[in-house]
């Protein structure tokens, strides 16, 4: 689901963006999930890289002002550092002269058609990766392919198939989809059931 949100609401645009004739284009994604172990939860997959909390980073906050889940800590500070440059000073360099840059600072190279090449700059600490530009493709058609391949379904067509109706059906993001597509992804991976039992009754 989250990254049907990112493809709704950054992606996407974007790629609107550039096809109207407008190339000054850039995307990225926050990756910094190095939150601090909590006994019998795992903040970093409970939160992950919360949406806003690239905040702090782009304006230096390393005291933790702007610190809403409280997981700024003395030992993941170097790494926030070392984020928090980077995002400040490619911001910085794009108020003062239109584009991001800096120095020493991997080229952010502009948002484009090819979802081959590099065009999605990430933030996140050296230990995953760094700073750095990659390939990505977000397409709603990329994600509907990911989903029917996802291994961890193989044994659950209920979940698969629910999952696909959340995201493409019934989601605010991405519901596009008319209820005989979800019926014959359902009964291609395997659930016998009647499709419209899909829908969880909470849903609004």
């Amino acid at each position: 689901m989250s990254a049907l949100w990112q493809t709704s609401g950054a992606l996407e645009p974007a790629s609107a963006m550039i096809a109207s004739g407008h190339p000054d284009v850039w995307v990225y994604r926050f990756d910094w999930d190095e939150q601090p172990a909590i006994p019998l939860i795992q903040p970093q997959v409970l939160l992950g890289a919360a949406h806003v909390l690239e905040v702090a980073f782009v304006f230096r906050d390393l005291d933790g002002e702007f610190d809403p889940f409280r997981s700024f800590t003395a030992a993941n500070r170097p790494g926030r550092k070392e984020v928090s440059d980077a995002m400040a000073g490619y911001w910085t360099h794009f108020a003062r002269h239109g584009q991001p840059g800096g120095e020493s600072l991997p080229e952010w190279r502009r948002w484009h058609a090819d979802p081959s090449q590099p065009r999605l700059m990430v933030f996140d600490t050296s230990a995953d990766g760094g700073t750095r530009m990659v390939a990505h493709d977000g397409s709603i058609a990329a994600l509907k392919t990911l989903l029917a391949q996802d291994p961890s379904m193989q044994n659950d067509p209920r979940e698969r198939s629910e999952l696909y109706g959340r995201m493409f059906l019934w989601s605010i993001f991405g519901g596009r989809e008319a209820a005989p597509v979800l019926a014959a992804f359902a009964r291609k991976h395997g659930y016998t059931g009647r499709p419209e039992m899909l829908k969880p009754t909470y849903w609004p």
